[in-house]
């Protein structure tokens, strides 16, 4: 039992070296996603619109 233990043990550590080896020599290129303008635009009003409810100078009713 011991024995097969040590060999899986043993395999896992292989695979994980060769991955790191994998890894080196196929660089893994990320994706960034562009945002739009009108994505800009809305994140900018919310972060407006809480810097007001922060400072306590919101006057929209709903938002408020």
């Amino acid at each position: 039992m011991t024995d097969k233990s040590n060999r899986t043990l043993l395999g896992l550590i292989a695979l994980g070296l060769w991955a790191n080896v994998l890894v080196q020599v196929f660089p893994v290129t990320l994706a960034h996603a562009q945002m739009s303008r009108q994505a800009e635009a809305s994140l900018s009003n919310i972060e407006s619109d809480l810097h007001k409810i922060a400072r306590g100078t919101c006057v929209n009713d709903k938002i408020c």
